[in-house]
Order: structure tokens, then sequence, then C-alpha cells
């Protein structure tokens, strides 16, 4: 049976906050907050909504292609999402998919650096596997 495998993890390459003292640096978005954004009901809830959102591509699935998609985003001050994109995947194909799910997902609660809103950088792998 062939089905799509999740695996969802926030990946935060800053180690550690760059000190940030005036606003301007604050409008970029950031890879690392004090409070990251995260939706309604934490990263439970983004896995359940990318699994019930999430279609292998058919042409995918018949070719035998899987693999691990990074999508890349940010999440605005608002707790909108923007600027989806693959940053790393083995197939055109499921890179489509993946951002196209990632577009989809309501508000986050936003990210906050010292009690400031800020925009944050986040990326996303999402694994379609064949079995």
């Amino acid at each position: 049976m062939k089905q799509i495998v999740l695996l969802l993890s926030l990946i935060f390459p800053a180690l550690s906050l760059m000190a940030q003292s005036d606003s301007a640096q604050l409008e970029e978005p950031v890879l690392f907050a004090n409070e990251m954004p995260e939706l309604p009901g934490g990263q439970n809830a983004m896995v359940r909504f990318i699994s019930k959102n999430l279609r292998y591509p058919a042409e995918a699935r018949k070719a035998g292609i899987s693999g691990r998609v990074f999508v890349e985003f940010v999440v605005e001050k608002d707790g909108s999402v923007i600027y989806a994109k693959a940053y790393k995947s083995p197939n055109e194909l499921l890179s489509e998919e993946a951002v196209r799910v990632i577009k989809l997902l309501p508000k986050f609660n936003p990210g906050y650096i010292n009690g400031r809103l800020v925009r944050v950088k986040l990326i996303v792998p999402i694994e379609f596997a064949l079995k």
C-alpha cells in the first residue's frame, strides 16, 4: 500500500539569537526568536493540518518518486504565511505539492523578540514516501 509518510519538524539553523538593537533590523525575518511562531494547537496541529491536506502527486507516485522536500517560508507579524518556496527537493512535483499545502496553513501565533513582534523564517521538511 502506497501512502504518504510525513516527517515534520521545524529546523532552526541559528543556535543563538544575535543582538538586534534597532527596529530596522527587526523588519528582516529572523531565524530564531524568544517566542517562535506556532499554529494554535502547537506543532501537533501543524502535523495534523499538513497530513490532512497533503496529496501525493499521481505522476510522482506512478514514477516511484519519493523524498524529503524542505519548504522555507516567512511568518509575518500578523501570523500569515508568505514567501513559501521549496528550499531543497528531489522533484518538482513533490515541491509544488509541499509548497501548496504550506500556503494553505492558517495564521500562526506570531514570533516575538523581547516582547516585540518579528517576522520569522521557518523551514519545514515534508517527507513523501511510497510504501
